[in-house]
């Protein structure tokens, strides 16, 4: 068995990527699908998805391999998360007003769908202004995310959108190691199953208050238990041998069958049948060179980061273009593309002066600990 999946690491730089250029996409006043290309580009909640189900098989193989006793695991899950999850914050909070004004007088006001954005962004900057300390402490705590609509309006969303999924990702870790503990027996899967299959449609039908998203784990639950199953079938579905083309192929048709979060569940599957089936043969190659090359490896070391940081970055360049020298929206396009590109070599220094210093630190503060898996990989849905 495997210490560390670097295929996972890889495939995070394609997920944080494609919500980056969605939220570029928006920015820039194209909120509307009016083709296919936009239509895919703009899913970014899809690879949120993927993002959930990628944290569920990765803390699982964590707990399943470190063993390592709660108070440190979770101390070393804080110390990875936090740091540029509160700079990135900051951030988010002193942009809030401009970016509300530049959604609410964008040149680009006309177009089909910016209406509703602009008002979700005018919204949420308004909330800071009704309750700060609220929304601060919530999110100071990471869990914004559970508190809902009824009792913090937006909650989920103000300072920073993105950080909703930090929340969520923070939620799982702190169950994660009593769900695990909980499947280690017949009986205990039947309960653990019975009570999350309660807990999710409690969530689903509202009974447990309204959220924005995702941001409750209770709303989340088949994702994780899909990475979770990913990761404990590994072992048995490893030693099959099924040809990747092959499994994917009928892994696919059954999604489609399915009919339920086609996109995300199609990426995921086509991924996990090469990652634990590879060959020789040119797709596996292939496969290898787009998840494992370094140039991927880096950057999807960088991910996390850049998932924060990227919309920031692309608030701020719009607000200086268009308080300078003005932009249709087809120039904006390009300084959000710009703005990507910023996000990306910004996220590689966040991940090298802050994220590795204090993932040592947290190591040193815990003993040290045996390394297992990928990093954090919850990543915004727009």
């Amino acid at each position: 068995m495997k210490s560390r999946f670097d295929e996972i690491v890889g495939l995070r730089i394609y997920l944080a990527a494609w919500v980056a250029i969605g939220h570029g996409l928006q920015t820039a006043g194209y909120v509307y699908p009016t083709n296919p290309l936009l239509r895919l580009l703009l899913a970014g909640g899809a690879s949120v998805d993927v993002f959930i189900i990628i944290s569920g098989f990765v803390i699982t193989h964590l707990i399943e391999t470190a063993r390592e006793p709660y108070g440190k695991y979770i101390v070393r899950r804080g110390f990875r998360l936090y740091p540029v999850y509160i700079i990135s914050c900051i951030f988010g909070f002193l942009i809030a007003d401009s970016w509300s004004h530049l959604a609410a007088t964008s040149p680009w006001s006309h177009v089909q769908g910016w209406g509703e954005y602009a008002q979700n962004v005018v919204d949420s900057a308004q909330q800071l202004h009704v309750n700060p300390v609220g929304h601060i402490l919530a999110h100071a705590t990471m869990m914004h995310g559970v508190v809902p609509n009824q009792m913090l309006p937006l909650a989920a969303r103000t300072i920073l959108p993105a950080a909703w999924s930090i929340s969520l990702e923070w939620q799982f870790y702190l169950v994660a190691p009593l769900v695990l503990l909980g499947l280690r027996t017949r009986t205990g899967v039947f309960w653990t199953t019975l009570l999350s299959a309660l807990f999710f449609f409690a969530s689903h039908k509202g009974y447990l208050g309204q959220h924005d998203f995702r941001s409750f784990i209770g709303s989340a639950i088949p994702f994780f238990a899909v990475g979770i199953c990913s990761r404990l079938a590994i072992g048995w579905a490893s030693k099959l041998e099924f040809h990747p083309l092959t499994a994917a192929t009928v892994g696919s048709a059954l999604v489609l069958m399915l009919g339920k979060e086609i996109l995300p569940m199609l990426v995921w599957t086509v991924f996990y049948c090469y990652l634990i089936w590879q060959r020789d043969d040119p797709l596996s190659q292939l496969f290898r060179i787009l998840t494992t090359a370094k140039p991927m490896l880096l950057f999807g070391e960088a991910s996390y980061s850049l998932y924060l940081i990227h919309r920031p970055i692309q608030v701020v360049l719009a607000i200086a273009t268009v308080t300078t020298i003005g932009s249709t929206q087809q120039g904006m396009l390009i300084i959000q593309m710009i703005a990507v590109a910023l996000a990306l070599l910004v996220s590689v220094g966040l991940y090298f002066g802050v994220e590795k210093p204090f993932i040592r630190l947290g190591k040193q503060l815990t003993g040290g600990g045996k390394r297992a898996g990928a990093a954090p990989v919850a990543v915004p849905r727009p």
